[in-house]
């Protein structure tokens, strides 16, 4: 129990920052021909839900995120929160990229409609990146996965970004690019979903 209660977030009842960097190393190094998906996951504009109705209702969002996010996925995912309003899953076993664009697709709209009863409208932004097709080790993946994450933050949140090695310049510098040209980029850039 307290070796449990060690890993764990005390807030979301997700696994905290280190135990899900660990599980998550040994789960990419230790299989390293089935397909997994890292999803780094931020909320947009959480910042303005803290500075308006406090921190205490801020934290029963960042639970009611946590419970959402174990609904969402199986048992044999790995689920962590990684940062104030960031969180990071594993998706194991992942058939093919059409599969996770269509998970990823039904995960920005449960959270467009999830915090309803809060009187809010949250939405997140996601960026994504594959084992071992991009890397077979965490910290690689982490990073495309945060750069993935960037470019959904820089071209109008509410969406996900998979990470592309042919395009990593682009996720590079997207942050250095006009808003204005990353929206108009993101019309026909694969794996960006809808904002509707």
């Amino acid at each position: 129990a307290l070796r449990e209660k060690a890993e764990r977030d005390a807030l979301t009842q997700l696994f905290n920052k280190v135990t899900t960097e660990q599980l998550i190393s040994d789960a990419v190094s230790a299989n390293t021909e089935e397909l997994s998906a890292l999803l780094v996951l931020d909320l947009d504009n959480f910042k303005t839900i803290n500075d308006t109705y406090g921190h205490l209702y801020g934290d029963a969002v960042l639970t009611k995120v946590g419970a959402t996010l174990k609904s969402l996925f199986r048992e044999k995912d790995i689920i962590g929160r990684i940062g104030g309003d960031e969180f990071m899953v594993v998706m194991r076993g992942c058939t093919d990229a059409a599969y996770l664009e269509q998970y990823c697709q039904k995960l920005i709209q449960v959270f467009q409609t999830a915090f309803h009863s809060y009187g809010l409208t949250l939405t997140c932004s996601i960026g994504i990146a594959l084992s071992p097709s991009h890397a077979q080790s965490y910290h690689e993946l982490f990073q495309y996965a945060d750069q993935a994450l960037y470019y959904s933050k820089a071209t109008g949140k509410n969406r996900y970004t998979i990470y592309d090695p042919e395009d990593s310049a682009h996720l590079n510098h997207s942050m250095g690019i006009s808003m204005v040209s990353n929206l108009i980029d993101s019309d026909s850039e694969p794996g960006m979903a809808n904002d509707n």
